[in-house]
């Protein structure tokens, strides 16, 4: 009879392991995708064919070749609330639980490098069992909007002597020599030819009646 009762608990524990360890409810199937954007950020969305996926499941993020078994997740995301689908986004930042590996793999601004990842759901509040399929994802390496030119040494500018300055000397003014100008005589006013004329008139009468005096007494004489 203790046989039997130990083989009976053993096949119920038999059967409850699976679902303890999965962490998944009664039949259900989760599915998983990851967006990249061309900022490099990811964007997770997952979905689950039961009622609600979360609040206690997060989405593990790994590098391709990890082994969720052996090594911790680079980047862990929280889902806050129920919801039969849930989207996340990451761009950057530090996360609620950060170790070693998420500063390796991530830059000053906690954006994932460029490599490939792939991300899980996992029920965090129980034994952390993966509860979906692995999605893959690529992050590429940004490009430059902008091609570097080459640098060219600047050619030396060959530099112009300077052109003397070639000014005109002044020419000496010649000075012209003084010219004397004779002084024109001084001419008489018109009044004052017109007095001279009138007593040369004057005088001429008088002449003449003297004249004519001495005439008349030498012919009474005779």
């Amino acid at each position: 009879m203790k046989k039997i009762l130990v083989g009976i608990a053993f096949l119920l524990c038999a059967f409850q392991l699976p679902a303890s360890a999965e962490g998944l409810r009664e039949n259900e199937i989760i599915n998983i995708g990851v967006i990249v954007n061309n900022d490099n950020s990811i964007e997770i969305i997952a979905s689950t064919t039961k009622k609600t996926i979360g609040p206690t499941r997060a989405f593990l993020v790994f590098e391709e070749d990890d082994d969720p078994e052996q090594v911790s997740a680079i980047l862990t995301i929280t889902t806050i609330g129920s919801a039969q689908t849930i989207h996340k986004k990451w761009n950057g930042g530090t996360p609620l639980f950060s170790n070693e590996r998420f500063y390796e793999y991530t830059d000053e601004n906690g954006m994932l490098k460029p490599g490939r990842y792939f991300t899980v759901v996992t029920e965090y509040e129980g034994n952390g069992d993966i509860l979906s399929d692995r999605a893959y994802f690529t992050i590429p390496a940004i490009e430059q909007w902008w091609t570097p030119q080459p640098t060219q040494a600047p050619s030396p500018t060959p530099t112009e002597e300077p052109t003397p300055d070639v000014t005109a000397k002044p020419t000496p003014k010649k000075t012209a020599a003084p010219v004397h100008t004779a002084s024109p005589a001084p001419q008489a006013s018109s009044g004052i030819g017109t007095i001279h004329i009138a007593a040369y008139v004057i005088l001429g009468v008088i002449i003449c009646a003297e004249l004519a005096v001495i005439l008349y007494l030498a012919g009474r004489k005779k």
